[in-house]
């Protein structure tokens, strides 16, 4: 895996931002359970150029209910509209993969996580960062498992500047 430790993060928060620790809340017996909604947020490609990181809980897909969809798109927001087909064989569009048995994003061991290549494809509408971002998504794993259906992710983190 790559490590993102191309990129400086700039302080200013991107509008209506919510980290990842935030979007935790106590359930009724007093533990923290992670809601099960889509973000995204600022990223950066191999390369150090802009991109965008989706997670999407795979049980909003039909799937089940401990795994997580990582889509990443190599592409700045003001280009990211369009429809993508996965696996990427030209490695310039991004990479889609299905963290299987994640209970949340925040607790994903990148070295042992178990995960599955998926095959697919995702149409995304226009991306702006006021407004949630619609993804239309049909992927298939080598096991089978099919996730389909279309989310809105809301935005988290904040700004990216890679270099």
């Amino acid at each position: 895996m790559r490590a993102v430790a191309c990129c400086a993060v700039v302080a200013v928060g991107v509008p209506g931002a919510e980290s990842l620790g935030a979007q935790r809340r106590p359930n009724t017996n007093g533990n923290d359970v992670a809601r099960t909604r889509a973000t995204v947020e600022p990223d950066c490609a191999p390369w150090d150029g802009a991109a965008l990181a989706f997670w999407i809980p795979t049980e909003r897909l039909g799937g089940p209910r401990n795994g997580w969809l990582s889509l990443r798109l190599w592409l700045p927001p003001t280009r990211a509209a369009g429809r993508y087909d996965f696996p990427d064989t030209t490695d310039r569009i991004g990479r889609v993969v299905h963290f299987v048995g994640l209970t949340s994003p925040k607790a994903i061991d990148w070295a042992t996580q178990p995960r599955e290549e998926l095959r697919g494809v995702v149409q995304v509408d226009r991306v702006d960062t006021n407004h949630p971002v619609r993804l239309d998504l049909d992927f298939t794993a080598v096991t089978g498992t099919r996730l389909t259906g279309q989310i809105e992710a809301q935005w988290i983190g904040a700004r990216i500047v890679c270099i």
